[in-house]
């Protein structure tokens, strides 16, 4: 490094070595966005080590639990003191509510309070998309519904009965009886 003055046009004659050290930043990992199960808690992790933490909820560690969703960071500070921020999207997953449960004919149809992207079941085993089962016989059944994110099952007992839509006691042997299937 070299002194000038602004008063005297002359070069200086006293010189000094000055040694730059550029410290690298702390590498954080992108960004994240996850979610949180409803009456549950999830982890974040700064997934950086040897470094200092601080993350917007006070706490010091490398992992925190969050049991509320919403915006989350840490600064990740190394050894030289060069910070870093990661940031984290917390999102709740709400476990379905189911409403009400219909029985139409040799059909089922299943309808939640709240939306989701929900699977349904009358076995516990076979899952689908669809909330409408076809082609089922009467008789006593759960209804699983789960969120795809596997955040929790709900369930409701039902008893489906089948009654034909109409009855023609004419002797031609269709529909001669009334027979409800399930009882």
């Amino acid at each position: 490094a070299e002194a000038n003055s602004t008063e005297i046009v002359c070069a200086s004659t006293t010189r000094t070595a000055v040694t730059l050290t550029v410290n690298p930043l702390p590498i954080a990992p992108d960004d994240m966005s996850t979610f949180l199960c409803e009456d549950s808690f999830t982890t974040l992790d700064a997934e950086v080590e040897n470094v200092a933490y601080q993350w917007n909820t006070g706490e010091t560690t490398q992992q925190i639990d969050v049991i509320t969703p919403g915006d989350y960071n840490v600064f990740i500070t190394n050894a030289n003191g060069c910070s870093t921020i990661r940031n984290f999207n917390v999102e709740q997953i709400d476990l379905p509510r189911i409403d009400n449960i219909i029985s139409d004919g040799a059909s089922i149809r299943i309808t939640t309070i709240n939306d989701g992207n929900f699977e349904y079941s009358l076995d516990g085993i076979s899952f689908q998309q669809n909330p409408i089962f076809d082609a089922v016989e009467g008789g006593f059944y759960t209804i699983y519904v789960r969120d795809n994110t596997d955040c929790g099952v709900v369930t409701q007992d039902f008893y489906h009965l089948v009654i034909q839509k109409f009855f023609t006691p004419n002797g031609d042997t269709f529909n001669d009886f009334f027979e409800p299937d399930g009882l």
